[in-house]
């Protein structure tokens, strides 16, 4: 053989093992690749198992609690108690929450099924009444707002019919908003984005022909909130307004009244004018030494004297409870959230699971 055909296979050699090394280290990589992808099913596997040990533990809590008495509060055992759990490396601990707490942004929606109903109001008695005066301060609350409550239409002269569901959650939304300092402008928007027409609400609303000249565009959900997330694509909303709304809302798949017991002051503000800042601060002191046990006694409390108040979808005990819960191992801290409804003591039901990226 020659001086260059030598020359030639060693450098043929050459390239065939840089070849080969290239194949074995590619082979190498999707191998560890593959054993991540692995670990990591494990991983999420052994989570979803663990998230469910913790729903059990949160079930029974929830169920032993339930024979201590109707009413729900701060001082219950499933507000206080923290719930461990391990499995294959993974720690967990988890609390209970009561959803109903917060302003339900599903109520904002409207129900076909829905009638109306007769808005109560306690009197300066301490009794409640029911009728006109009810739906005249939530019109009054609402008009005071620019706020337009929506409904059939009605005969020129004819006296307002009393108001449905959606116009009374629609009157809490405005004195929530009162009570963060957001003006209330942005209810409009709101409205149309659930409602399933595209007529647009004056002023201030949004539907598709608004939506579709932004960039990138896209159309109104018209439909009930997925999230509350998803008040961020609608007109009006910037990221400063939400930081300040999304601790005092959620969204549910029923409608739900609120738990006077374990609501945050701001949203205790939502249920009446007749509720300041002063008054939610001293009911929550209130029912720090003693719940409300029901919708009557809170009512009845000296502080209304009066004061007119808005009973309608207050409530002293709840259904829907959320289990928030951080699993650990080497890494940081992998947040879940579970939805837990209690239809009766005995019946409880997960309504829901998901991994959340970022505290909340």
């Amino acid at each position: 053989m020659t001086r260059a055909n030598r020359g030639v296979a060693l450098i043929s050699a050459l390239l065939i093992a840089a070849v080969v090394a290239s194949i074995a280290a590619l082979l190498v990589s999707r191998q560890q690749y593959a054993i991540a992808g692995v670990a990591q099913l494990r991983r999420q596997s052994a989570a979803v198992r663990l998230m469910q040990v913790l729903e059990l533990k949160a079930m029974d809590l929830l169920q032993l609690d339930s024979q201590t008495g109707p009413a729900d509060s701060l001082l219950d055992l499933w507000a206080k108690q923290k719930m461990t759990g391990s499995l294959e490396g993974l720690e967990g601990v988890a609390t209970l929450r009561d959803a109903q707490r917060l302003f339900n942004l599903g109520n904002l929606a409207l129900d076909p099924g829905q009638g109306a109903v007769s808005a109560a109001v306690v009197d300066g008695d301490g009794q409640p009444s029911a009728g006109g005066p009810g739906d005249l301060m939530l019109r009054s609350v609402c008009a005071a707002a620019g706020v337009t409550l929506r409904g059939p239409p009605q005969k020129l002269g004819a006296p307002p019919p009393p108001l449905n569901p959606q116009q009374v959650a629609t009157a809490r939304f405005v004195l929530l908003l009162r009570a963060l300092g957001i003006e209330p402008k942005i209810v409009p928007a709101i409205l149309d984005w659930l409602d399933p027409d595209q007529d647009t609400s004056f002023p201030n609303g949004a539907e598709d022909d608004y939506y579709l000249k932004l960039k990138p565009p896209y159309r109104t959900a018209d439909r009930r909130f997925a999230d509350p997330s998803e008040l961020l694509k609608v007109r009006g909303i910037t990221p400063a307004i939400y930081a300040k709304l999304r601790p005092y809302v959620t969204v549910l798949d029923q409608p739900t009244a609120i738990n006077v017991n374990t609501a945050p002051p701001a949203v205790l503000m939502s249920l009446s004018p007749a509720i300041d800042a002063a008054t939610a601060k001293m009911l929550v002191e209130i029912r720090t030494a003693q719940p409300f046990m029901d919708p009557a006694s809170f009512a009845a409390n000296p502080l209304f004297a009066g004061r007119p108040l808005l009973i309608q979808g207050v409530a002293t005990s709840s259904n829907i409870f959320e289990l928030r819960a951080d699993l650990s191992s080497d890494g940081p801290p992998v947040r879940y959230l579970s939805l837990i409804r209690r239809n009766n003591a005995n019946d409880y039901r997960l309504l829901g699971r998901e991994r959340r990226y970022g505290q909340d």
